[in-house]
């Protein structure tokens, strides 16, 4: 087997993943909810990543703001003004009640998010399908400088190529397609791994059970890191730790410290 060339990730994508900030407890993807995270510990805030109709790079899950929002469209068809002029807090339920509604939350851009936490980790995963959108993104992290603290992700293969191919120096996760490769290559000795630095997978996806001892195992041998989405659960995250992975994604951080202190040998 070839040595594959890859960007190892900055000191520190390890340990406890922010979903989109603190998604359990707060607006998913609010300037808010990443700044709640850091405050509660996380070691990475994870999120995603769209392209405004002019040009801008907005924080957001899906490709329309409809269920986040009090707006209704395609991130694609708005410009930024128009993305941030939607309340990002009035679809989050506690209970019966929308306790964010109302107050001034809004959908931010990855330059106000690097701004506001310039010594937080960021794991961006980029979801739109805008012709550029790759080049967009990271151009934005350059101009911020923050190219020691961000790791790429994309599921769609064509999307990681390019942001490969623009960004040489930037750690990468593996792609839906390469993580099927990998799986594929489980018991295969001649299996040549992407040059990514890291597997972002589920636990479970369906009724087939992704993360399994071998599976981390393989990971380790070739020095690709195991992240698993989205954990929840205390019991199931000292177990996917005790087997070796090395990062955990989840909608309740402050849950971490609990399940920290209980992993350590």
């Amino acid at each position: 087997m070839s040595v594959r060339s890859f960007v190892a990730p900055p000191p520190g994508f390890r340990g406890c993943f922010g979903h989109r900030g603190a998604a359990g407890i707060f607006p998913e993807n609010t300037l808010e909810g990443f700044e709640l995270a850091a405050r509660i510990g996380v070691d990475v805030i994870e999120t995603d990543a769209h392209v405004t109709r002019d040009g801008r790079v907005v924080l957001l899950h899906d490709p329309t703001v409809d269920r986040t929002t009090d707006g209704v469209g395609e991130v694609a068809s708005m410009t930024l003004a128009e993305v941030q002029s939607f309340d990002a807090g009035a679809r989050f339920i506690d209970g019966e009640a929308r306790p964010f509604a109302r107050r001034g939350l809004r959908i931010p851009t990855l330059d106000e998010a690097l701004a506001a936490l310039p010594d937080a980790r960021f794991n961006i995963e980029l979801k739109s399908e805008v012709e550029g959108a790759a080049q967009v993104l990271v151009d934005t992290i350059v101009r911020c400088g923050a190219r020691g603290r961000v790791l790429l992700a994309s599921e769609g293969g064509e999307r990681m190529n390019d942001l490969r191919r623009i960004a040489p120096w930037a750690p990468t996760s593996f792609s839906a397609p390469e993580v099927f490769g990998f799986i594929s290559g489980l018991h295969e000795e001649a299996y040549e791994p992407p040059p990514a630095c890291a597997l972002q997978v589920p636990d479970v996806f369906d009724s087939f059970e992704v993360v399994t001892e071998r599976f981390v195992e393989r990971a380790r041998s070739l020095s690709i890191a195991v992240h698993v989405w989205t954990i929840n659960d205390p019991a199931q995250s000292e177990r996917l730790l005790a087997m070796g992975c090395e990062g955990l994604i989840t909608d309740h951080p402050e849950r971490w410290g609990a399940v920290r202190r209980r992993s350590r040998p």
